[in-house]
């Protein structure tokens, strides 16, 4: 009996193509060792470097007059100006301390150039002649008030229309205290001068 099962066994065995045959096992290969700063660019003493490309993207930043995040390229003074004060005649004009206000009297300053012999004035009395400017300048900035004013009250006025508005009301009180502390009686020069520059301002298109 027992020959018998291992006659069965080995036909078994030759019709199934007799016991599998198992191959060496394949392992894959392990990475290479590199050893640190592999693949980096390498630096070569006494060379210039290329610097990596820059970003195309910009971020704008604000002026400041303060360090910081937000410094832009560099802190900027607040008495950074390049006009800290106006002059007409050769003599200074009452500037205001704000940028803005000041910017209003240089334009008085221009207009009043147009409408006056500069040349002319500066041989005149200095303590009479920074009286005559100012006064100038008072109207000037008056006139120009009341034709920001119009068109605010047309709804013609824009926001730099609106802002300019708000510079020139302290700009011309500046120039009427220094008027009137210089000469509290105007002399019918000076007022006729005064009423020439406001009617020369109010034709004038100032008003941007």
């Amino acid at each position: 009996m027992k020959t018998l099962n291992l006659a069965v066994a080995v036909l078994f065995l030759v019709a199934c193509g007799g016991p599998i045959a198992r191959g060496p096992l394949i392992r894959p290969p392990a990475p290479p060792t590199l050893r640190p700063g592999h693949g980096l660019p390498v630096l070569e003493p006494g060379k210039p470097q290329a610097l990596p490309p820059r970003s195309p993207h910009k971020r704008p930043l604000p002026p400041t007059a303060e360090p910081g995040l937000w410094a832009g390229d560099g802190p900027v003074a607040a008495t950074d100006d390049p006009a800290p004060f106006v002059e007409l005649f050769g003599v200074p004009i009452a500037s205001p301390g704000l940028p803005q206000e000041r910017t209003e009297t240089a334009r008085c300053a221009e207009q009043a150039r147009l409408r006056f012999d500069e040349e002319t004035y500066k041989k005149r009395d200095g303590t009479w002649l920074r009286c005559f400017a100012n006064a100038i300048i008072q109207a000037c900035l008056e006139a120009e008030g009341d034709k920001l004013r119009a068109l605010k009250k047309d709804s013609a006025a824009t926001p730099a229309h609106s802002a300019r508005l708000h510079a020139i009301g302290p700009a011309a009180a500046l120039a009427a205290k220094e008027a009137a502390r210089l000469c509290p009686t105007k002399d019918a020069e000076t007022a006729k001068a005064g009423r020439d520059m406001r009617e020369f301002t109010m034709r004038t298109e100032w008003a941007q």
